[in-house]
């Protein structure tokens, strides 16, 4: 019977996630070690948005303050 187990290496000591595997004596243990730092992060919060591409190519008439009022009341 194959079943899985969560866990997380501390130096040469095992911590379980999940309960820790109970087996019959005399039963083989495979164990496989998986190395996740090469996992992506999770991504930086954007904090700074860049509009420079923008520049030059839009064009606004009308009043701008009126105009962001109407969008959130629309909302």
């Amino acid at each position: 019977m194959l079943q899985s187990y969560r866990a997380q290496l501390d130096g040469e000591k095992i911590i379980w996630l999940d309960q820790a595997p109970r087996y019959a004596p005399g039963s083989r243990v495979i164990v496989v070690v998986e190395d996740q730092s090469d996992i992506l992060p999770p991504p930086a919060k954007t904090t700074h948005y860049e509009f420079t591409d923008l520049v030059g190519r839009m064009q606004w008439t009308g009043n701008a303050v009126t105009a962001q009022r109407d969008q959130r009341d629309a909302w």
